[in-house]
């Protein structure tokens, strides 16, 4: 927006108003002025460019007039009538209008005819009517053409406040007596009648009143309805819908509604209606109200928006104006249907304070901020921008602007504040006036005119100023200017997923100022023409004063111009002349050329010029080109023609330039040329080629040109005809291809807006409407077409472009590229879409893919195409980062990398859309992508690149194509080339509508240089019909045809074609032969391999009948040949290249080719014929070498060939025999029996494995009684049943022990019947039960067990819980009466698991007593389980077995019940304290047992130390020890497995700790939750710990001292005394502990130690003996001396020791050992370590601390030993662990690598 002018008066007077109002035409301004010091009024005419044009002064008379306060009278109100030619003036406090003629300058007054002061003027919309309104309440209608006036009284008691007309006639007042009147008067007639129509009272005053503008759909909708709004007292808004009623007077009360805002909205001010069902309206807090009032429905608010703080002065809507609204503006859906795309667009200009604001209100849910303007700044305001704080309007109740805009100015009261405003009719310019009595205009939007010339373009940048900018161009002299570049609203930056606004740097070259506003321009490479109507004027861009002026007769059409000349298209003919370089040259009479010549129609429709090219299109078809400028030299046609001595143009006898060329679209011709052209041209028809040669005629019909775009250079160019179709041509060659819309669009064709379109100019006879065309600057090849979407039709164009099908997308670009070369011919190709949610405005130019718009706004918009979205953001060369940084480093992530690639693999795409194949090239070159190389080579290879194509396979890796097309590289011929690449590139390569791949490479091969690339193409594709068509019209040899029919004739025969493939295979033999050399006498078919040529024919005839006559024919002339043919010294392999056909490879295809006739004869009937020819050639076969392998297998093959065909023909026996000779047993079998070949088939069958044969073969053997073999047969077959069958039938194979066990191992219920049955018949009640329970009949089963006593079979037959609960219930009581508990609580046991898994059936079973269950109407399934286990435990206790206490225990484990738990506990408790020392044992380990199944490790360790001291007490060594190592093994186990929970529960917390952490990394929920869970995890595994030590610390220290008492023996049998001292001086420590030989031990401690030289040890245990008498006396006599002599004569050494009071002696010092914990050294018998405390693992062979480099572990009991120690003991015989005596493998003696969790205590 930009401030205009601004018509002030010089000087103003204060407190008055300025009025003012436009032209309905709006050309010009009437501003009504008052100046106090001569105290005269007057209206003053501006034009649009501010010039002053006329002014009128209100008559003396008036001016003499004055109120009743004294005061002058000043003008109060202006009106234009509906012609635009009168301004109505009235003026405060008079009862007098002037009427001011403004194309006469006539000025008359009007008397309203009363004696009344006027209080409103008002003209009719369309007639010369004026409507005055009274103070009294009076109405006067005034004709201006009649000169005739009605005074209309009555209707009001008061002053008339307010009116409006609207289109039909119809006049709404309102009154100060709060009434509203609706009427259609008839003024101008003799009667002056006028028709009431409605009159209504008010709540209030009215302030303002209006119609509703009415729609022609509104109109056929609800005719007859005519809807007003009232302002009633600036409280609500009161809505009449009224129905017409002709010649009818009526009074009735309107239909009527009131619409109230709410209160924080405030008063309405002002209101305006737009689109037939919406008011806008203003307040005094600020706010616009957009109110929906659609017909026959209740009004409400649609979006309130506050864009001021003060109040609204005034609104006013325009649906003329040319804004483009920012693409950032958001929609929110309101109540009510918005109909945007339905209706046009809808500016709002509101004012307030001191600020003009323009709104788009198209979508009344979100009125959209487009620019600003301050009445006090000083520079233009610009259109809003991307910025959020100055976008669109916010949302209900938000405040946005407050009504002090940039540069405010505060130094006046009422400087700059707004007071009215009005549009132009063309919504372009905005007047608003101030309390300062000026009246600012303000320049919205412009007529968009503009033009382009390569990378210039000129527009309108004001009503007189063109500018010319350069897009190429960064910086010039002039300064710069910013394009803004947008996208759609729907379209998101794809770098980082936000709309963005660019801003390109332009350089202004000029700025012109021009005559008059223009209506259309064109640009030239220098020079700029505007023009109006028939004149037009051209500036040099250097310079702003025009250079030439010209005048036209009629009117300018369009305007072209090149760097000399331009052409003027004018009534069908153009006007060509040099653009003068000087001001003084001479006029255009003299210098133009008007083309065509006088001799020829004038009915040019477009015109177009390049440096070189006149162009022109025609309405008869024609496209002209005439040569204004020699390329080669640089002449142009009108210089040296002159009398100036070649000097300048000439300006005397100047000829029109050469026309070079004519291409008549639509005509008719033979060939491509059909005639001369004048000028040497040719005139050429439309007949579109495909670039091969290929014409493809256009319709006869003719077609008239509407426009021509072409190219920089003008070689290619697109038009359009009348029939609204494109076209692309080529001058070079005149090719012609169509240029199609996508799918689901048409070609936008619009009216021409370069044509002067001004109405009532009869000059202009007829209107174009064009498509719109445009050619990238950059890419020579590239244009775009403009399309919208086809009504009813879907649209869509491939994946990657989704805002295509988005159905608020009505416009579509449409990006073609022009192929000159490719396997389709040159072709127009669609790039891609772009799609537009409106069309910004007028496209002016496109470069790189820049759409550039001129917009309504004086701005030019860069549009970048989706087609070019990605190339231009060059994605390949910026480098890949993620998003994660810190400690100074970017670090790049997997998903940023993904992005990346996926963002150029879419630019790669976009270059080979677009043809660029070398830039896809340097993408794939640094992307190296197999997917990339895939499509540049398919590209490459279509438009017959061959070495880009080759690379392109290469880098993918296809070397197969590679190789082909490296064969295809020094092919010349384009047609042989083509076809090749068709080929290569495979199905949907072709062009649709011209056939298959092959049918079109087929036809490039026949254009080509070598035609029999068709027939090897046919060939290779096995179409060998159309092969052999083609062999007959191309060169080929009698071995090439011969290969063709052998090839035929297999697949006739494959087909069914039996004697057509016969007749196929017969002449290849007689081709084959043909290439054979020929001795005297011999056959035809060659010696001894078929009949004789004579024999031959004769069979033919008589074979295929006398249409095949001329065969015959052809043999016998081949014979004539035949000589010729053997001399050739090679052939041509169809399936290769050229080569020597020797004798023998012949000979060999005959062979095959009578082994097809062999096979075809045998399909026709004669089986015996084709066998006998098999034989033939099975014995040809075997006659050649011996040993021949190749020649046995084509034999045998040859045998399975015959043998399925004889199986197909139904010769079965034959096919067997066949079959067998070839080593196919199992189908010969098979055919033998279903031919009922038994006894062949008999030795066949033990190699046959099919069931169902063996099945077959089994019943026709038992039907002929032999049962053995039958037998044999259904075992193969598995046929359970039948085998049943046979062992329980009467015959000699009857076996019933085997029927039974097969029912038993297969389950088969039929077979279950037939054993049923067997054992009903011979009274086997266990039988009966047990095939009962197979059956599933298991109640039934029970009550035969019950009844004879057969129970323990039918439990036997019931897996574990498979029957109902009621069975398992019934056994168990059965086993209770029995007495047999054990089995009854197994029952029980067994029914509540039934019961678990099927709690339906135990509903009606509850308990019954203490223990029993019996049937019930009511209770619970718990109740009955809870029964049944207390039951089983009783049972099993009350069994008293040791099975049945472990059963009972296993359950007590299992269910955890309080009762049975106490029930177990109390039977143990009296079983512990019997008197029979058996059963107190047996008492103490099943009560160890309990404790392990309850989970009580500690009390089940107590127990077990108790029985093991027991055991020890008593002397029973052995038996403690193998007590304590099954004890430790169990506890041990069920401790390993709680720490195993314990650390899977962690692992698990951990893993999902991590994962949540992986999905969201921010996330903090449930932190205090993960760190309670954390601490229970440990807490439960330091439990777990602790519960190992306590439990397991005791066991060891029992098993460690056993278990060294135990390994004595083995290392005294091994001579190991030392390490028998060690163990029993281990032992003696604990010597308390085997109380029942304390004696015996320490005497063999004291003589181990003796043995092994422990001289103190012996001597400190002797002591212990003879120092206790006890002990002294129970030495055995045998040791008692020896011991005595130890201490009475000891060792020196000891003497010396005891000596000096020491404790110790010379004993050797025990080896030392690592800890395998922590390394520290240690004694080897010291199981502690002193460095670490840790309880180091004991070795279960030697007793000695483990080591890590000699660990071994049993796989048995997982108790350790050196494995050395445990060889010296397998040497010995003794190959099993010492603890738990498992035997111990060879693998188990190597060491095995430690891990640190072996150490368990």
């Amino acid at each position: 927006m930009r401030k205009l002018f601004i018509a002030r008066d010089k000087q103003p007077s204060k407190g008055r108003s300025a009025l003012f109002c436009w032209n309905p035409r709006g050309h010009l301004l009437a501003v009504a002025t008052f100046q106090d010091s001569v105290k005269q009024s007057k209206v003053v005419l501006y034009d649009r460019q501010g010039e002053q044009t006329n002014q009128v002064s209100i008559s003396d008379s008036e001016q003499r007039e004055f109120d009743n306060s004294g005061q002058a009278k000043t003008i109060s109100h202006i009106e234009w009538d509906s012609r635009g030619e009168k301004i109505a003036i009235k003026c405060k406090n008079s009862s007098t209008i002037s009427i001011w003629n403004t194309s006469t300058n006539e000025v008359y007054a009007v008397d309203i005819g009363v004696k009344h002061n006027a209080s409103f003027i008002t003209w009719h919309l369309e007639k010369p009517i004026l409507a005055i309104g009274t103070d009294k309440g009076s109405l006067v209608l005034y004709n201006d053409d009649r000169k005739q006036k009605v005074v209309l009284v009555g209707y009001h008691s008061k002053a008339l406040t307010c009116s409006a007309w609207n289109d039909e006639g119809y006049l709404a007042l309102g009154s100060s007596d709060n009434q509203v009147s609706i009427m259609r008067p008839k003024a101008g007639t003799e009667e002056g009648e006028d028709t009431q129509l409605n009159k209504m009272a008010l709540k209030g005053e009215p302030i303002a009143i209006d119609f509703a503008p009415v729609s022609k759909k509104e109109q056929a909708s609800s005719p007859g309805v005519v809807r007003v709004s009232i302002n009633v007292n600036r409280r609500s808004m009161m809505l009449l819908d009224i129905k017409k009623e002709e010649d009818k007077r009526t009074t009735s009360v309107p239909q009527h509604q009131e619409i109230q805002l709410e209160e924080n909205y405030g008063r309405i001010l002002v209101h305006s209606w737009y689109r037939e069902q919406y008011i806008v309206a203003g307040t005094d807090t600020g706010y616009i109200v957009i109110i929906g009032t659609e017909m026959g429905q209740s009004a409400k608010h649609v979006h309130p928006f506050r864009f001021f703080r003060d109040p609204i002065a005034d609104l006013s809507v325009s649906d003329t104006c040319s804004l483009e609204v920012p693409h950032h503006a958001q929609t929110r859906k309101e109540g009510i249907p918005d109909n945007a795309g339905e209706q046009s667009k809808s500016v709002l200009a509101c004012c307030g304070s001191k600020n003009v604001l323009i709104l788009d209100i198209t979508k009344p849910s979100a009125a959209v901020e487009i620019m600003s303007h301050s009445l006090t700044s000083s520079g233009d305001q610009k259109a809003k921008g991307s910025d959020g704080s100055k976008g669109a309007g916010k949302r209900r109740g938000s405040l946005h602007r407050w009504a002090a805009g940039p540069g405010l100015d505060h130094g006046g009261k009422d400087a700059g504040v707004c007071e009215h405003l009005r549009w132009t009719s063309d919504g372009q310019i905005l007047s608003v006036s101030s309390q300062d009595r000026s009246v600012h205009s303000l320049l919205v939007s412009l007529p968009i005119v503009g033009a382009s010339c390569g990378g210039k373009i000129a527009y309108l940048t004001s009503l007189a100023e063109v500018s010319i900018v350069d897009i190429h161009e960064g910086e010039s002299r002039s300064g710069t200017l910013s394009i803004n570049s947008s996208q759609d609203a729907d379209q998101k930056d794809s770098q980082d997923g936000t709309r963005k606004q660019h801003l390109l740097s332009c350089s202004i070259l000029a700025n012109i100022k021009t005559e008059t506003e223009p209506s259309f321009c064109a640009l030239g490479p220098a020079h700029v023409v505007v023009a109006l109507n028939n004149e037009c004027w051209f500036y040099s861009i250097e310079e702003e004063a025009p250079e030439m002026n010209f005048d036209y007769i009629t009117s300018i059409e369009s305007i072209r111009l090149n760097s000399r000349h331009a052409a003027i298209l004018s009534e069908g003919r153009i006007h060509l002349h040099r653009i003068a370089s000087q001001a003084g040259d001479q006029g255009v009479d003299k210098n133009e050329i008007v083309l065509p010549g006088s001799g020829a129609s004038g009915d040019v429709t477009s015109v177009a010029m390049t440096e070189t090219f006149l162009i022109a299109g025609t309405g008869s078809g024609s496209i002209l080109y005439w040569l204004v400028s020699d390329p080669s030299s640089g002449a142009t046609w009108d210089e040296g023609e002159g009398d100036d001595g070649g000097q300048g143009p000439g300006l005397q006898n100047l000829v029109p330039p050469p026309q070079i060329n004519e291409y008549r679209h639509g005509h008719k011709g033979d060939d491509g040329l059909s005639g001369s052209g004048v000028g040497g041209g040719t005139i050429n028809s439309a007949i579109m080629d495909d670039g091969y040669g290929s014409p493809r005629r256009a319709p006869a019909s003719q077609h008239g040109i509407t426009s021509i775009v072409p190219n920089a250079s003008g070689t290619h160019l697109v038009f359009s005809d009348a029939r609204r179709q494109v076209f692309f041509y080529n001058a070079v060659n005149d090719q012609v291809l169509p240029v199609l819309p996508p799918a689901g669009t048409n070609f936008a064709f619009q009216q021409d807006k370069g044509r002067n379109s001004n109405e009532g100019d009869p000059s202009i006879a007829r209107q174009r409407v064009v498509p719109t065309i445009l050619w990238d600057t950059d890419d020579p090849n590239v244009f775009v077409v403009f399309a919208e979407r086809t009504h009813g039709e879907s649209l869509s164009f491939g994946s990657k472009h989704q805002a295509v099908s988005d159905p608020n997308n009505s416009g579509f670009v449409a990006v073609y590229v022009y192929v000159p070369t490719s396997t389709s011919g040159s072709e127009v190709k669609l790039a891609g879409m772009h799609a537009l949610r409106s069309l910004p405005g007028k496209p002016l130019l496109l470069s790189k893919g820049f759409l550039i718009f001129l917009t309504g706004s004086v701005n030019l918009e860069r549009v970048l195409l989706d087609t070019h979205r990605h190339i231009m953001a060059k994605y390949s060369l910026q480098q890949v980062e993620g998003g994660k940084k810190g400690g100074g480093m970017t670090i790049s992530t997997s998903a940023s990398a993904n992005k990346h690639d996926r963002l150029v693999r879419h630019e790669f795409d976009q270059h080979l859309a677009l043809c660029h194949a070398e830039e896809a090239k340097e993408i794939a070159l640094l992307s190296m992508d197999r997917g990339m190389w895939i499509a540049l080579a398919s590209q490459a290879l279509e438009t017959l690149d061959i070495d880009l194509a080759i690379l392109g396979y290469r880098m993918a890796g296809d070397s197969s194509k590679a190789s082909a097309l490296t064969r295809l590289r020094h092919l010349e011929d384009k047609h042989l080339l083509a076809g090749h690449a068709l080929l290569i590139l495979g199905e949907g390569s072709a062009k649709p509508g011209d056939g298959s791949v092959v049918e079109v490479a087929e036809s490039y091969f026949f254009r080509s240089s070598d035609p029999k690339a068709a027939l090897e193409m046919h060939v290779d594709l096995k179409n060998w019909e159309r092969a052999l068509e083609l062999a007959e019209e191309v060169s080929t040899t009698d071995l090439e045809r011969a290969h063709i029919n052998k090839q035929h004739a297999g697949t006739l025969e494959l087909r069914g074609e039996y004697q057509a493939a016969r007749r196929a295979y017969d002449i290849a033999i007689g081709l084959f032969n043909a290439c054979l050399p020929r001795r005297p006498g011999q056959s035809f078919a060659g010696p001894g391999y078929g009949l004789e040529d004579r024999d031959l024919e004769d069979s033919i005839h008589a074979e295929f009948g006398s249409e095949y006559d001329s065969l015959g024919g052809t043999l016998r002339g081949g014979r004539d040949d035949m000589q010729a043919g053997a001399d050739q010294a090679g052939a041509r392999n169809p399936e290769g290249e050229a080569e020597e056909a020797s004798p023998e490879q012949v000979l060999g295809q005959v062979k095959v080719c009578k082994g097809g006739i062999a096979r075809c004869i045998i399909h026709l009937g004669d089986v015996e014929a084709g066998v006998q020819i098999a034989l033939d050639l099975a014995q040809e076969e075997e006659g050649g070498a011996p040993g021949d392998a190749s020649a046995h297998k084509r034999k045998m093959d040859m045998f399975k060939d015959f043998a399925t065909i004889l199986e197909e023909a139904g010769h079965l026996t034959e096919a067997a025999e066949m079959h067998h000779v070839c080593g196919n047993v199992e189908q010969a079998a098979t055919l033998f029996v279903k031919s009922s070949q038994f006894d062949r088939a008999k030795p066949l069958m033990t190699q046959v494995m099919a069931p169902s044969l063996h099945q077959v073969f089994a019943k026709a053997m038992e039907m002929r009684g032999d049962y053995q073999l039958a037998l044999s047969s259904y075992q193969r077959a598995n046929d359970s049943q039948s085998l049943v069958r046979l062992y329980l039938s009467n015959n000699g194979i009857r076996n019933p022990h085997k029927a039974f066990a097969i029912v038993r191992q297969t389950r088969s219920l039929e077979s279950a019947k037939l054993a049923l049955q067997y054992c009903l018949d011979k009274g086997d009640h266990e039988g009966q039960t047990e095939m009962l329970v197979i059956l599933g009949r298991v109640t039934e089963a029970m009550e035969l067990a019950i009844v004879h006593n057969t129970v323990d079979a039918l439990v036997s037959n019931i897996n574990n819980s498979e029957a109902e609960p009621q069975v398992y219930l019934q056994i168990a009581k059965y086993y209770e009466q029995h007495s047999q508990y054990l089995k009854a609580g197994r029952m029980y046991e067994t029914c509540c698991k039934s019961a678990s898994l099927r709690p339906s059936l135990a509903e009606n079973l509850v308990p019954s007593g203490d223990f029993y269950v019996e049937e019930s109407t009511s209770g619970t399934v718990s109740e009955f389980i809870d029964a049944c286990n207390n039951s089983a435990v009783h049972f099993y206790l009350e069994d008293g077995t040791s099975e049945a206490v472990d059963s009972a225990i296993a359950l007590v484990g299992r269910v955890r019940s309080s009762s049975q738990i106490a029930q177990v506990v109390d039977w143990l408790a009296d079983q512990t304290q019997s008197t029979s020392a058996a059963a107190s044992k047996e008492g103490a380990r099943h009560l160890f047992e309990l404790h392990i199944a309850l989970g009580d490790l500690t009390r089940a360790a107590h127990v077990a130390c108790v029985l093991s001291r027991q055991e020890q007490d008593m002397g029973n060594y052995k038996l403690a020890h193998e007590q304590v190592h099954h004890a430790y093994c169990e506890l041990r186990g069920e401790l390993r497995k709680r720490k195993d929970q314990a650390e899977d529960g962690e692992d698990e917390d951990g893993e999902g700790d991590a994962r949540e952490e992986n999905e969201n990394p921010n996330t903090s929920r449930g932190a205090e939750a993960k760190v309670k869970q954390g601490a229970a995890s440990s807490k439960a595994k330091e439990d777990t710990e602790d519960l190992e030590d306590s439990v397991l610390s005791e066991l060891m220290r029992q098993l460690i001292v056993l278990h060294s008492y135990v390994l004595v023996k083995t290392h005294v049998k091994l001579g190991d005394h030392l390490s028998a001292a060690r163990l029993l001086v281990r032992v003696s420590k604990h010597i308390s502990k085997f109380p029942a030989h304390i004696v015996p031990i320490l005497t063999s401690t004291v003589i181990e130690c003796q043995r092994a030289g422990l001289k103190w040890a012996a001597y400190e245990h002797a002591s212990v003996l003879m120092r206790d008498p006890d002990y002294r006396s129970q030495i055995a006599q045998a040791y008692k001396r020896k011991i005595e002599n130890v201490i009475r004569k000891p060792d020196p050494a000891l003497k010396e020791a005891r000596a000096k009071g020491g404790q110790g002696g010379d004993d050797q010092k025990e080896l030392l050992s690592k800890c395998p914990n922590c390394g520290a050294i240690g004694a080897e018998y010291d199981l502690q370590c002193q460095h670490c405390k840790v309880v180091i693992p004991f070795c279960s062979a030697s007793g000695k601390r483990m080591v890590a480099e000699d660990w071994g572990r049993c796989d048995s009991c997982k108790f350790p030993f050196l494995c050395s120690q445990m060889r010296r003991i397998a040497e010995k015989g003794e190959s099993s662990c010492q603890l738990c005596r498992a035997k111990l493998g060879p693998d188990a003696l190597v060491p095995k690598p430690f891990k640190k969790k072996w150490i368990y205590v």
